[in-house]
């Protein structure tokens, strides 16, 4: 019964999901007590009518205990981009409320709070509904992680004057040359994994950083990161309690990728293609898959052309996008979150043609083109874009796509190396 369930909610921070019928998610909101503030939405006679509508179709509901309400603000915040509840109606405009951007494009990251989203290759997170929680927590998050927040790009100088947050232990002052820049990008990186919700991926990264600096004698370096340590694991675990009482993971490392490329799903699974041939002869193409960031070897494959005997990049890419999804379709294989094609707009037009004849047009597709000056930043085509993304040469985003994309391409050199040799030693003979 849904009234026991309420009574039984603990007296904690945490998030709450109210489902309907059908077992869909309809509301996510956080509380300092999730027993008073879930108890409050069926009061009756206290309620509005939106309210009153969307109580009358709750039916059941599931609940998150986090260890303080920064966390469950880092949490509803993450299950509402997830499961775009119906009546959680102030976050349906993200434009309008502040968000988190961290500066990865940049070469000195920074921390800023805006309200649009652009695609600049920038880290972004939320919206937040309470602007006044969001600044005041992100005053404790500056303590653990001491930052740099600017609203201008950051310009390092050697021996320049820090600001007062460097006096006052807020920033690492990374503009006058305080810190090392690679040591300031690795704060970055776990500040995102922080507000990521990885608190037991970046807790046991501190204490393997720890142990190196202690050894290496560097005792004042190696307290600091063990400050850091207890400051986190006050905020560590999260339980997703249900009927199952089972837990749930609720983000994942890709989803920067996701909302940079406005993806449906964090790509946890990604496909991607590259074909090889010398003048048309032996042309080959090759499948690399990427599972939650890693190559997944086993689901790897080489294909060699059939159909074709020119040098038809196009031609190719349609033949092997054909085999690969009827493929799919035939046995029933798990849908990719992304395809990745190596190659621009022409390349992608003729993947998605293929996609599209298979009934797959709605597949998240992009292709990636290497730039014709070496100054130049790689481009990234999507479909829905006249124009080609182009994030910094420095992007973390872009080296995981060129790493998944090198990968497609030394997969489909080897092979198409090793059908030479063959040809040869039959020649020789």
């Amino acid at each position: 019964m849904l009234s026991q369930r309420i009574k039984s909610l603990p007296d904690a921070p945490g998030v709450y999901l109210l489902k309907d019928k059908e077992g869909k998610v309809i509301y996510i909101g956080k509380a300092i007590s999730l027993k008073k503030r879930v108890g409050s939405h069926f009061q009756r006679g206290s309620n509005s009518i939106k309210e009153q509508i969307l109580v009358s179709k709750v039916v059941d509901l599931d609940y998150i205990v986090t260890s303080s309400e920064f966390e469950a603000m880092l949490l509803e915040c993450n299950l509402i981009k997830e499961h775009r509840p119906r009546y959680n109606v102030r976050l349906k405009d993200d434009k309008r409320y502040p968000m988190v951007k961290i500066t990865i494009n940049e070469g000195c990251p920074r921390l800023v709070l805006v309200r649009r989203e652009a695609q600049d290759g920038a880290a972004y997170f939320g919206p937040y509904t309470q602007s006044q929680d969001l600044r005041r927590n992100l005053r404790y998050a500056r303590e653990i992680f001491p930052i740099c927040i600017s609203r201008q790009k950051v310009k390092v100088k050697e021996g320049k004057r820090p600001c007062l947050d460097f006096y006052m232990g807020r920033c690492l002052a990374p503009c006058a040359g305080k810190i090392d820049l690679k040591a300031y990008r690795e704060l970055i990186e776990e500040l995102i994994i922080f507000l990521q919700g990885h608190h037991d991926e970046l807790t046991k990264r501190l204490k393997e950083k720890m142990a190196i600096l202690a050894q290496g004698l560097r005792f004042e370096e190696a307290g600091k990161v063990r400050d850091q340590i207890k400051a986190i694991e006050g905020l560590s675990k999260v339980r997703f309690l249900s009927k199952e009482e089972g837990l749930i993971k609720v983000d994942s490392p890709l989803s920067e990728l996701k909302v940079f490329l406005r993806l449906p799903v964090i790509p946890r699974r990604i496909e991607a293609f590259d074909v090889s041939n010398i003048r048309g002869k032996l042309a080959t193409a090759s499948l690399v898959v990427f599972e939650e960031g890693r190559p997944l070897k086993s689901g790897y494959r080489h294909f060699r052309i059939k159909t074709l005997d020119s040098m038809d990049d196009v031609g190719m890419i349609k033949e092997v996008i054909a085999r690969r999804f009827k493929r799919l379709l035939s046995e029933k294989e798990p849908r990719p979150d992304l395809v990745l094609i190596d190659g621009g707009k022409t390349q992608l037009r003729a993947a998605y043609t293929v996609l599209v004849e298979l009934g797959l047009g709605d597949l998240p597709l992009i292709g990636l083109a290497k730039p014709k000056e070496e100054e130049e930043s790689e481009k990234i085509y999507t479909l829905n874009r006249k124009t080609p993304l182009r994030p910094t040469k420095d992007s973390v985003l872009l080296h995981l796509l060129q790493q998944i994309r090198d990968e497609a391409h030394r997969f489909a050199i080897s092979y198409h190396r090793r059908l030479r040799r063959i040809s040869e030693n039959k020649e020789v003979r």
